[in-house]
């Protein structure tokens, strides 16, 4: 598990290292002289400052994820707990197909590959992670996918 952890950190890093460039840039332009407004119409400047700053906010948004990430406490889990934040789940529909999620504290919608497997990040917040939240496995949880009611068993849980 500290493996997928490991895999949420370095991915989420790599996007914050990427975001801060970006955000460097968008508010060097901002700043810049040439995006001066010329008349009362000319909103570049004004624009590049909005980008600047969903940039930044984004970037203090992932800096939370990273330090949720390193403050998540190990979990014991057995045959008889509950899913919750932490739990790595892996999920059947009614048509066989397995899917394995992450409850995390933050993150959600992170793709990994995670030994041979596909793993996404959900949240408590999400549909997925909110349906899943103190479920056992052999639970059954339905959810609307693309208007359509899905069933999905809870297989396994590490």
């Amino acid at each position: 598990m500290d493996s997928l952890i490991t895999l949420i950190l370095d991915h989420i890093e790599q996007e914050l290292s990427t975001l801060l460039t970006a955000a460097q840039s968008a508010h060097d332009g901002a700043t810049h002289e040439e995006n001066k407004a010329e008349n009362k119409y000319d909103t570049r400047g004004l624009e590049a400052a909005y980008l600047a700053h969903g940039l930044s906010v984004r970037a203090e948004e992932l800096q939370q994820s990273i330090i949720d990430y390193r403050q998540l406490q190990r979990l014991d889990i057995d045959k008889y707990s509950c899913v919750q934040v932490g739990t790595l789940v892996c999920l059947e529909d009614d048509d066989g197909n397995k899917r394995r999620v992450f409850v995390g504290p933050s993150g959600g919608g992170i793709k990994l590959h995670f030994g041979e497997d596909e793993v996404t990040v959900v949240t408590p917040t999400s549909p997925v992670g909110g349906a899943l939240l103190g479920k056992v496995i052999d639970d059954v949880f339905t959810l609307k996918v693309k208007g359509l009611d899905v069933n999905y068993t809870i297989i396994h849980m590490q």
